[in-house]
């Protein structure tokens, strides 16, 4: 019999494993090299030049990922980005193996947007997702992105 294993469950045995007992201080050194040798090649240049074009506008931009702040931080932080994500839990500068709170996908994602954003004093919210864990945050928006296509029920401004 074959079990299927939740990618949730896969994530946090992934934390613990890699990150039990590690020093903070060493793990965010070891990410900020992570985040310019990988992160920011991973990064599709569309989806770059869409950040630019949103912040020439004017424009807030959040990155609200499941991935882990430990590195997204310097990324977002080098793009003028804010940052909605996983959080790593540590306790006197060593890392739990936990998260701080609930990983950052499905429902926690609309739940974090929510509690830092007054979505109603937005003229017009857009939203751009990738997987399955974006569908509620999806919601949110006014303009919908999934895949870069166009979400029906969404109305196209870019």
């Amino acid at each position: 019999m074959v079990g299927i294993v939740s990618g949730n469950r896969i994530r946090a045995s992934v934390v613990q494993f890699g990150f039990c007992g590690d020093r903070a201080e060493a793990l965010s050194a070891t990410a900020r090299a992570f985040c310019t040798e990988v992160v920011s090649a991973a990064v599709r240049p569309m989806a770059l030049a869409r950040i630019r074009w949103r912040q020439e506008r004017g424009d807030i931009v959040v990155v609200v990922s499941g991935a882990l702040d430990v590195y997204l931080k310097h990324w977002c932080k080098d793009h003028g980005l804010e940052l909605i994500c996983s959080r790593l839990e540590e306790h006197d500068g060593i890392l739990t193996g936990g998260y701080q709170e609930a990983q950052c996908i499905g429902e926690e994602k609309r739940r974090r947007i929510r509690e830092r954003y007054d979505l109603e004093s937005f003229e017009h919210v857009y939203a751009y997702g990738d997987t399955r864990d974006d569908a509620e945050m999806l919601e949110l928006a006014h303009t919908r992105f999934f895949r870069w296509k166009l979400v029906s029920g969404g109305e196209s401004h870019g």
